[in-house]
């Protein structure tokens, strides 16, 4: 059986293309300023008892809110194009946590606080906890953040709600 010189090129490849895919959606992460970056702090109150199915929780800052999507699918591509920054993993099973998360400088139209659960496909049943509200937990809709360079965007509490993990719908 003889080799074709074009396989030796097609894995290399294939590879290359699907990690470039992956970087340009993601746009980073992390807990801790860097340069030319702003922070947005504040703290969430856990309210409810925590499920044993909790793999992990994170705050992703979202630069729009996915108004009318209900498909799954959607929701996933829609987070994906719209991801400013992701927080690492949050402690878990406490009353509450005072944040920082490192954020490029902008008006960026939704910070949630989201659930993944503890499964091998656990993207799929992510749900929101929270949300911050300007106004204060779950007062209209969500309240955009702005965020400046070198600057700290304090007291975007987020009041998170265990029993939204029943929620049919990922997002509300």
């Amino acid at each position: 059986m003889k080799n074709n010189p074009i396989q030796h090129f097609l894995i290399p490849i294939t590879f290359l293309c699907g990690l470039m895919l992956l970087l340009s959606c993601y746009k980073g992460h992390g807990l801790s300023a860097t340069e030319q970056q702003g922070t947005i702090r504040g703290r969430i109150t856990y309210e409810g008892a925590w499920p044993d199915s909790t793999k992990e929780v994170r705050l992703v800052v979202l630069g729009a809110y996915p108004e009318g999507i209900a498909d799954q699918g959607a929701i996933i591509a829609f987070i994906l194009q719209n991801l400013v920054v992701m927080s690492d993993s949050l402690p878990l099973f406490v009353d509450h946590y005072d944040y920082e998360l490192s954020c490029p400088p902008g008006s960026h139209a939704w910070l949630v606080l989201a659930w993944f659960p503890n499964t091998d496909n656990y993207l799929y049943g992510v749900k929101e906890l929270g949300a911050y509200y300007a106004s204060g937990p779950s007062q209209g809709d969500p309240a955009p953040v702005e965020v400046y360079a070198n600057e700290i965007t304090d007291h975007t509490d987020i009041h998170a709600d265990l029993s939204n993990i029943d929620n049919t719908f990922p997002f509300f």
